[in-house]
């Protein structure tokens, strides 16, 4: 076994490592989206189809040297073929058909070596089987398996950290070459060796009786029927399904990496591997049961989404993966034919993993509005192992005692109630989505789904919400979401502004913003007549849905413009074209759920930034992220050319419709870094974190980012009361403009004070309740005041604004914290700013200026020293 075990092993590890390798170096030209996977998978599971067909019709059609001869001849050929790196002339001019043009891409550049090495297994193990009748040639596919699996596991650990893709793809050539010289070398054996001359006899037919002696190796030799047949498509069709739907949904809610990947196509791998290597691996009793206890903890985590946390969903779909995995196997494991019919099997198990991906790849995106395959594979999955248990049952008929009987109908019934459980609480899951979201579309890219909300319309992709807009046409103006006035594109865009008036040459022009991300368009939301906002989306059903169900690209005075395709392609044919953009500022937040794009955090991608902005113009990328390090990596890139990164963190506030948001700017002037606006909002970077990253085209490793360390403290407002929200406008009293006036203020004044002194704002319409009576207006102040903690000694000195609708009453709070004269002031000027009443114009046009007098007599209290 030694020659075939050695190439055999080769040729599923170059198999295994090809497929992450090339599926990285084409993220980049085709948006870095989950759907590349797929699309990569379908196209390696029908060369493999067709790998398995070359090796079934050449070893069933020809002599044996003749089958040695053509090997040979097609193993030099594909050698003209290599390196395997695709030309840069591949990068597609549009987004229009991904899946084609990733399809087409491969088969030019990899196709004939994918296809000679899966041709691999069933042929050399075919070869085996005839020059060593009395050894099992199943312990070759085994092995396969476990090159395959080693690949696997070894490229997200020591590959792809270690090594460039360009190494990569050049080292994977050279052992490719080594690979072709065993694979010669097997065929020339089996072509010189003199039982093949009696072996080759026997192939033609001569002699059946001694062909069936001479392939047996420990299986009844028998003829599969078509239910067998049937049996094996089925099963590998549902494993394939399976393992397309897992690995989707696992990768587009953390990130579109070669590990998120692996991981489930491990399992599908380590599923073969045992249930290949001996039958005891496989146990009916143990893995159908873990098949309904995983499902119906995944499809209760689908129902009641709060039920387990990400890391808990990821570990419960790859659980459920490995036991659907497990019992499709050890059921075709059960059903598998002897070696005579070897080539046959393998090409019905391999057609079944083509159809698998089809279905998911191609035909699942034109008839589904979501990703319902995984339900539907699930179910499917169930279906297929009751069938399984009952047709064995019938094929291997026992004593049919009266228990036994019983016990038979018992697990029918149980298995039947179950599985209509199952089948309900998936249906369930897919009828919510239906009721829950007003529109959903679907393509190669993503979900996109439009919810409607009782005060927010808000579009959602994946489990993350892509912009908001307030249904009310008085508050759609608004900027929400992660693009509120107080976040850092807010921020960034009102600097460009102050730097552009301090330019004396360009003071009368409007901003020139570029945005790579569309969402709902809300960042329009921040332009001023004169501007011009120019949108990169690769996407067009989010344009489509942004222009239909949200109206900030129509209310904007700006002018606006959308390109559509991958926005670093666009970018970089601009550049070539002599059309650079000279953005004042540059948003970029192009990433789906929680997904990382890795080509727009790259070197290259900042040079090319940089290229399309002003001199002075502001790179804003929004880094939200639960489980990777992006600030790091925005940081590691600004410092290697010499520029300030600055992160803005800005929480929630139900006011403004504004959801937590971590942004880093980069700019190359530093008064951008210097200004009291920028100063009041910036989280610093702190000694503890982990030190920059600095990723490039040809090497980015996610994992880095992962274990990258966090200032957990996410922001200064994290310990600041309300968490830096300073000013709460429940009632709706104040104009959106005094809203941010008073808020900046407030924020400065606890900057600036270095936390030791706090001015917080808050209107509140509704009766409060205590044990079930109505506070007083007094007791209300108090406990609010307390709540939010204005009053820490040695820490917080604060005063808090209240006015309460329900109580008709307005007042300002404070210890004695100041002298009595300081006191008198501050009591006068609030009493000044609340004269003219408390209606919404009145309230905001006094209240401001009364806030400016309150906040300048508070900052006479504070020196350095105190703090």
């Amino acid at each position: 076994m030694g020659w075939y075990g050695v190439t055999i092993f080769l040729s599923a590890f170059l198999l295994f490592q090809v497929q992450p390798l090339m599926a990285k170096f084409i993220l980049p030209w085709f948006g870095g989206g989950a759907g590349i996977w797929t699309a990569c998978m379908v196209f390696f599971q029908c060369t493999l189809l067709v790998g398995y067909a070359y090796a079934h019709l050449l070893s069933n059609s020809l002599p044996l040297k003749r089958q040695a001869l053509i090997h040979i001849i097609v193993l030099c050929l594909s050698i003209v073929l290599l390196p395997i790196t695709p030309e840069a002339s591949w990068k597609p001019a549009d987004a229009n058909s991904p899946t084609l043009d990733i399809l087409l891409l491969l088969l030019v550049n990899v196709g004939v070596p994918f296809a000679v090495l899966s041709a691999t297994v069933p042929l050399l193990s075919r070869w085996f089987s005839l020059s060593h009748p009395q050894r099992s040639p199943y312990r070759l596919y085994a092995l396969s398996n476990t090159g395959s699996l080693l690949a696997l596991l070894s490229y997200p650990f020591i590959i792809e950290p270690n090594l460039g893709l360009t190494t990569q793809a050049m080292n994977w050539s050279l052992a490719y070459g080594v690979f072709v010289l065993l694979c010669c070398w097997c065929a020339f054996r089996i072509s010189t060796i003199k039982q093949a001359v009696v072996l080759n006899e026997l192939v033609q037919g001569n002699d059946n009786q001694s062909a069936d002696k001479a392939a047996r190796s420990g299986e009844v030799d028998r003829a599969p029927g078509r239910i067998d047949t049937v049996l094996w498509l089925a099963l590998s069709t549902t494993a394939s399904v399976m393992l397309l739907a897992s690995t989707h949904r696992i990768s587009h809610d953390v990130a579109v990496i070669p590990l998120m990947w692996i991981a489930p196509l491990a399992l599908y791998l380590l599923s073969f591997i045992l249930c290949f290597d001996h039958s005891w691996w496989y146990k009916r009793w143990l893995f159908v049961p873990l098949l309904v206890i995983s499902a119906f903890l995944v499809v209760s985590s689908m129902h009641w989404t709060k039920l387990l946390q990400i890391e808990g969903k990821i570990i419960a779909y790859l659980v459920l993966l490995f036991a659907v995995c497990m019992v499709c196997h050890g059921e075709l494991v059960r059903i598998k034919p002897g070696a005579r019919f070897l080539t046959r099997f393998y090409l019905v198990v391999a057609i079944g993993g083509a159809l698998g991906g089809i279905l998911v790849a191609v035909i699942a995106p034109l008839v589904l509005d979501d990703f319902w395959e995984y339900q539907f594979g699930l179910i499917g999955a169930c279906l297929l192992a009751m069938l399984c248990v009952y047709l064995d049952r019938k094929r291997q008929p026992r004593q049919t005692s009266k228990r036994a009987v019983v016990a038979t109908r018992i697990t029918w019934g149980v298995s039947t109630i179950l599985l209509v459980i199952l089948a309900v609480g998936l249906t369930g899951t897919m009828r919510r989505d239906l009721r829950k979201y007003t529109e959903m579309s679907r393509n190669f890219y993503d979900v996109v789904r439009i919810k409607e909300g009782n005060i927010l319309r808000i579009m959602v992709s994946g489990r993350v919400e892509h912009g908001t807009q307030f249904i009310k046409p008085a508050l759609r103006r608004i900027a929400t979401s992660y693009y509120g006035h107080e976040s850092g594109i807010g921020i960034a865009i009102q600097e460009a502004r102050r730097l552009r008036l301090l330019d004396s040459s360009s003071a009368d022009s409007g901003l020139r913003i570029g945005g790579i991300g569309l969402g709902t368009g809300t960042m329009a939301a921040l332009t001023e007549p004169g501007d011009e906002i120019r949108f990169y989306e690769i996407n067009p059903d989010v344009y489509r849905l942004a222009d239909k169900y949200f109206s900030y690209m129509d209310d904007t005075k700006a002018d606006i413009e959308v390109v559509f395709g991958d926005a670093r392609l666009s970018l970089e044919r601009e550049v070539l074209n002599g059309e650079l953009q000279k953005f004042d500022v540059l948003a970029v937040d192009a990433f789906t759920s929680d997904a990382v794009p890795l080509h727009l955090l790259t070197r290259e991608a900042m040079e090319l930034y940089y290229q399309h902005l002003e001199p002075n113009g502001l790179l804003a990328i929004h880094v939200s992220n639960n489980y990777v390090n992006l600030s790091a990596v925005v940081r590691g890139l600004a410092n290697e050319t010499g520029r300030h990164a600055v992160r803005i963190y800005t929480p929630r506030s139900a006011r403004s419709g504004t959801d937590y948001a971590f942004w880093v700017i980069v700019a190359r002037n530093r008064s951008f870094v210097e200004s009291e606006l920028v100063q009041a909002s910036i989280t610093p970077w702190t000694e503890h974190e982990s030190l920059p990253i600095v990723w490039t085209d040809d090497y980015a490793s996610l994992w880095q980012a992962v274990v990258a360390e966090k200032d957990h403290s996410d922001s200064r407002w994290v310990s600041a009361p309300n968490g830096g929200m300073f000013v709460i406008d429940e009632a709706g009293l104040l104009s959106y403009s005094a809203y941010l006036r008073l808020l900046e203020i407030c924020r400065l004044l606890y900057h600036q004070t270095g936390g030791s002194r706090a001015l917080m704002v808050v209107t509140s319409n509704k009766m409060p309740e205590q044990d079930g009576r109505d506070l007083s207006f007094d007791e209300y102040s108090q406990q609010l005041y307390k709540e939010y903690k204005l009053n820490v000694p040695g820490e917080v000195e604060g005063i808090m604004i209240l006015f309460s609708v329900a109580h008709g009453k307005a007042s300002i709070r404070f210890d004695n914290f100041w002298p009595d004269s300081l006191n008198k002031q501050i009591h006068h000027q609030f009493s000044e700013a609340i004269k003219g009443g408390a209606s919404s114009k009145n309230l905001s046009k006094h209240l401001v200026p009364g806030v400016e007098d309150i906040d300048r007599l508070v900052r006479q209290t504070y020196k350095p020293e105190n703090k």
